[in-house]
């Protein structure tokens, strides 16, 4: 196009070609209008802007591009611009796609002739322009709300702020801060958190304060003290951040300060009430555990770990519990547990436990459920080690025990003593008379043979109440200085016969005298009764070895409470020892216990009284010595007789040269007794008076003119 007629004038050609040139490569929208306003000319920029091809915007009045409620603005403009104004306009350019397009339009008079030929129109797109700066707009007042809400934030924050310098001072802070620490908001920017930070933490403190500067953390966060205006400790916890300038020098610090001083105490108080806990569980040797269900896991307690000797820490699951558990006692563990989870009920068991080291613990145990909608969630629940408890319940049935069997004895005793002593009476009136008979009746006629078998029976029947004298502890005996190698080797004759050939019978005597005061018949029928009970013990034949010792005791038991009974106690001294040893069938733990109970026996029925070992500790006690057994099952056994050693004094005898007729007192309660000791003392040339208690006794020492020469008296009367 062209503003002038074609000519054939090159430079005027050449003008036209540089503005058609300069007109097409325009980067913003070109038109030409005419003096009505009809688009005589467009660059390709309008075309772009528009949305309308060239060949529809030529021949198009301009206004129609405009929004309609601008138009009659843009007209009116129109006509001012043709009468020689030149200030542009904003106006609403509608794209053919309908889109509104804010434009800024300047404009030049075309002139032809000194005559208006019509306007040429450059027409800026303004919404990139106007976005860039709403934008900016946008982020300045972004930035002025931002900041706004900080300030407000930190000033009516409900916990600490400040903003601290490198060095360490205050440069902002707000009230809460200052209700904290006591100060106010100016005194605070006077001073550093240096001069407020406890001693003991200001070190940690400054360490994390280098590391942010450094850069090898981003934020730090610590628990610490303030030492408040007045004086007091404030516990805070502090979390601190640090701004950097764009060179990433340290501009200052954003601290946030909690006050947990009461959270503090509340948890320095659970901490003590925690340590006060663990020391009464380890006092009362009690652990706690917690049990997840659903993952499996158990907790324990220190306690509980030193409890089961398992190293602290060491990961715990149920069935690792169970590894613990006692075999004999895992069933009951296993279904309280199970019973407990499907009930939701509380339990407490008592049962065992084996440590590694093999030893057994009891423990009490009681646990909680936590039921859920599926079962059990959770168990928690203590474990306490009643070891101690169930040895002292033990040796307290023991004790009760042997109370209860002592008491037994005792009144076994009693009641063997009783019948000894009435059948012994009897006995020996039966004898006595006999021996009367005998003295009266020819040998070898038949009155003089049936006595004879009179006293025969007698005398077997004889060795029942020393047996149950014996027992009670009641036969008198008549103790004398006794050398027991010399008692020892005197019975291995009767003891070889008794024993038979197919046990051999070793006798050691101590290598030098081992005097005892002791009853000698007594003991040989003791050792006659632990012969025998050897003899049976070893039905294929074996050796039994009877030794003389003597030994210097220190005041050790004889007989500890598991080898069978209860006896006397030996006191520090010298003894005399006799050891009778087999090696037969041995016992075990339970008839050790009840070896010397009356009437306990391994024989066949029929076959022993049970009888043989009560007498035969009857018969050591009451000898003033004590008894030791020693047996375990295949390993023979062996008794231990000890009686305390004595030195043989002299004995002088005193003779009384007797009357014409001595006088004899007699006291006996058993009428047919003492009829017959009056009877053989006064054939034998005696003077009686009998009486058949003490209390006449007395009244007739009173009455006898003539001095007594001699007492008999029973030893059991009323």
């Amino acid at each position: 196009m062209s503003t002038s007629e074609e000519t054939g004038d090159p430079e005027t050609r050449s003008a036209g070609e540089a503005y058609r040139l300069l007109f097409d490569q325009a980067g913003e929208m070109v038109s030409i209008l005419d003096l009505e306003g009809r688009i005589t000319s467009v660059n390709p920029a309008a075309e772009r802007l528009t949305g309308y091809p060239a060949t529809e915007l030529v021949g198009r009045l301009a206004i129609e591009l405009v929004e309609p409620s601008l138009r009659e603005q843009v007209a009116r403009r129109f006509q001012e611009r043709l009468l020689g104004d030149s200030s542009p306009l904003e106006t609403v350019l509608v794209t053919r796609e309908g889109k509104h397009v804010p434009v800024l339009t300047t404009s030049v008079l075309i002139v032809r002739d000194g005559r208006p030929a019509g306007v040429l129109g450059l027409i800026t797109n303004l919404a990139p322009i106007r976005g860039a700066l709403s934008e900016k707009a946008e982020a300045e007042s972004n930035f002025r709300h931002a900041e706004a809400r900080f300030r407000n934030f930190f000033a009516s924050a409900p916990i600490g702020e400040a903003i601290v310098s490198p060095d360490g001072r205050f440069l902002e802070v707000n009230e809460a801060l200052c209700a904290i620490t006591g100060y106010s908001g100016p005194e605070l920017c006077g001073l550093s958190f240096q001069e407020i930070t406890h001693p003991d933490d200001l070190a940690p403190d400054l360490g994390l304060v280098q590391q942010l500067i450094s850069g090898e953390i981003r934020t730090y966060q610590m628990e610490k003290r303030y030492l408040h205006k007045r004086g007091q400790i404030v516990w805070v916890l502090l979390s601190v951040s640090l701004v950097q300038s764009d060179s990433g020098e340290p501009e200052y610090f954003i601290s946030q300060i909690q006050d947990i001083t009461e959270r503090r105490r509340s948890r320095d108080a659970i901490d003590r009430s925690e340590a006060r806990l663990a020391e009464a569980q380890h006092v009362a040797r009690i652990g706690s555990w917690e049990w997840e269900v659903a993952t499996g896991a158990v907790t324990w307690s220190a306690e509980l770990y030193e409890l089961f000797e398992v190293d602290a820490g060491t990961p715990m699951t149920y069935t690792r519990y169970l590894d613990r558990v006692h075999p004999d006692d895992l069933s009951l563990v296993e279904s309280t547990v199970e019973n407990a989870g499907r009930t939701g009920e509380s339990y407490e068991l008592e049962h065992r436990v084996e440590l590694t080291g093999g030893d057994v613990r009891w423990i009490h145990g009681r646990g909680q459920v936590t039921l859920g909608p599926d079962g059990p969630v959770a168990m928690r629940g203590t474990a306490q080690d009643i070891t101690d408890q169930k040895d002292a319940e033990a040796e307290r049935d023991r004790l009760r025990e042997a109370l209860y069997d002592a008491q037994k004895l005792e009144a076994l005793g009693r009641f063997a003593g009783g019948v000894a002593h009435d059948f012994n009476n009897m006995l020996t009136a039966i004898k006595g008379y006999s021996e009367l008979l005998l003295a009266e009746l020819q040998p070898g006629t038949r009155q003089h043979h049936e006595a004879e078998q009179i006293r025969r029976a007698a005398d077997q029947a004889s060795s029942l109440p020393e047996q149950l004298l014996a027992f009670a502890r009641k036969q008198p005996l008549e103790a004398k200085v006794v050398d027991l190698n010399d008692l020892v080797t005197a019975a291995a004759t009767l003891l070889r016969h008794l024993v038979e050939e197919r046990v051999e019978l070793i006798v050691i005597p101590a290598p030098h005298p081992a005097f005892a005061k002791i009853d000698p018949e007594q003991i040989e029928q003791t050792l006659v009764n632990l012969a025998l009970n050897a003899r049976d013990a070893m039905p294929a034949g074996g050796s039994l070895t009877i030794t003389v010792s003597t030994t210097a005791n220190p005041g050790k038991a004889i007989l500890d409470s598991d080898q069978g009974a209860t006896v006397r106690s030996e006191t520090a001294g010298s003894y005399a020892v006799i050891a009778v040893a087999d090696d037969g069938e041995g016992m075990d733990a339970e008839t050790r216990e009840r070896a010397f109970e009356p009437f306990f026996t391994t024989k066949p029925q029929g076959v022993g009284s049970g009888l043989g070992l009560a007498s035969v500790h009857g018969t050591v006690v009451q000898s003033g010595g004590s008894i030791r057994l020693e047996s375990e099952p295949g390993q023979g056994t062996t008794v231990l007789l000890s009686f305390p050693s004595v030195t043989p004094d002299a004995v002088a005898a005193s003779v009384t040269e007797s009357r014409i007729r001595p006088v004899v007192l007699l006291v006996e309660d058993e009428n047919l007794v003492r009829e017959l000791v009056s009877s053989v003392l006064s054939r034998n040339g005696f003077d009686v008076h009998e009486v058949g208690n003490g209390v006449e006794a007395l009244e007739l020492l009173d009455r006898l003119d003539s001095p007594l020469d001699l007492l008999i008296t029973d030893l059991v009367m009323p």
